[in-house]
């Protein structure tokens, strides 16, 4: 085992498999990493952290460690200690500073930056020339809440970059993932404005009340408009040139 220094945050590394110490702070199953510590687990982990101290396997030694566990999870650890499924002591001990990342659809303003780091990922794993990204992309992907989050994100990127040959991204493999032919009449706020206490709207006026919330979600961009529609840029631009929309 050695340590390996970034910035401020010495971290505990393990250099020929980093599973043997993963093993040791979770519960491995046959199907995945269970979520949480079982109750065994946590004390290992707080007399790490009391003692610093490791008992290294192949060695058979005990090595002082100035390593600090970073730790992420995407549960409330607030509730699952008032639920005795996470030991208080433990949380207390790993929060000592806390650092709350809100989900994807909280911070539609970092996509941009977000696309871009996976699309460097994406052609170095995938041994690809960098491709350049659609400017309609950014207006498709903030009508998105990423149920997936930031993981649903990057397994978008790295599925576009697999399937393109062109040196422009498509927008196809997104909007497929997206699931954009059922998600634009199933969320709420698209619910709410065919919702009528009245009378019924003409097909008519209820074309130009779905253009009208495809404009405003696309941010006036009428290629990721038409997206959304499910129609070309060309059909829209003719149905707005008639309404006297530029």
């Amino acid at each position: 085992m050695s340590t390996r220094t970034f910035p401020d945050y010495p971290v505990l590394m393990v250099d020929d498999d980093v599973h043997v110490l993963e093993s040791q702070l979770t519960v491995l199953r046959s199907n995945g990493i269970n979520n949480l510590l079982s109750t065994g687990d946590s004390r290992q982990v707080i007399e790490l952290l009391r003692s610093r101290e490791i008992e290294t396997v192949l060695l058979d030694l005990t090595m002082e460690t100035d390593a600090r566990i970073i730790v992420s999870t995407n549960k409330n650890l607030i509730e699952a200690v008032g639920t005795g499924e996470f030991r208080k002591d433990l949380y207390y001990r790993l929060s000592a500073h806390e650092i709350m990342l809100p989900p994807l659809r909280d911070r539609k303003k970092d996509l941009p930056l977000l696309v871009n780091h996976f699309l460097d990922e994406a052609s170095k794993k995938l041994s690809k020339k960098k491709l350049a990204t659609p400017p309609e992309l950014d207006g498709l992907l903030e009508t998105y809440d990423f149920p997936g989050n930031i993981r649903e994100l990057r397994a978008m990127v790295f599925d576009a970059v697999s399937k393109q040959t062109d040196k422009m991204l498509s927008t196809k493999p997104f909007r497929d993932a997206m699931g954009r032919d059922v998600q634009v009449l199933s969320r709420v706020e698209t619910v709410e404005l065919i919702t009528f206490k009245d009378r019924l709207p003409t097909l008519s006026q209820a074309s130009d009340i779905l253009i009208a919330e495809a404009m405003k979600r696309a941010k006036g961009v009428q290629s990721t408009a038409a997206m959304l529609l499910g129609i070309t840029p060309q059909a829209l631009g003719k149905r707005l040139s008639r309404k006297g929309v530029e």
